[in-house]
């Protein structure tokens, strides 16, 4: 994530955010398309801990398999479980941009929730940095060949 848009949520949410933002390079690894799906949930639990009177901090935030990881300690059961089904939206936002996205699964192997003019970007990205055969291929041509698509009603199950 982007600088700016880190602090806009270290000075929203200083208590939250306060163990986080001592190290934030190694702890804070997520893409700007999902900023506002974080502030939502920033809002959520700082509400929902203040009525229940508790003190939960942020520990870390990060991709993981293609979902948004939200970690804090000092929560408690209920909180947690509320903050997953928000985190479960990151399931439709393309993490790069926030329009609307799926799961993917990279020429690399790597599971991420892309929009189409995101995964073209990083197909063309890819392309030029690691030449080979495949620089030779058209965004498209190479989307075709290296990138699969998980179905929303079969997770885990391919298509073509």
């Amino acid at each position: 994530m982007n600088e700016e848009n880190k602090d806009k949520l270290y000075r929203s949410f200083p208590d939250l955010y306060e163990q986080l933002k001592e190290d934030d390079y190694y702890f804070f690894t997520c893409h700007d398309g999902w900023f506002d799906l974080l502030w939502r949930i920033s809002e959520y639990v700082t509400k929902a801990a203040e009525k229940q009177g508790l003190e939960p901090r942020v520990v870390q935030i990060k991709e993981k398999f293609g979902e948004l990881r939200f970690y804090m300690v000092g929560s408690n059961r209920e909180l947690h479980q509320s903050v997953q089904k928000l985190c479960d939206e990151s399931q439709h936002i393309c993490e790069r941009c926030g329009q609307p996205g799926s799961f993917r699964v990279t020429g690399a192997g790597y599971w991420c929730v892309r929009c189409p003019a995101c995964l073209l970007m990083e197909a063309e990205q890819y392309r030029q940095r690691w030449g080979g055969e495949q620089s030779q291929m058209t965004p498209e041509e190479w989307m075709a060949r290296n990138n699969r698509r998980f179905s929303d009603s079969e997770p885990g199950d391919d298509e073509p």
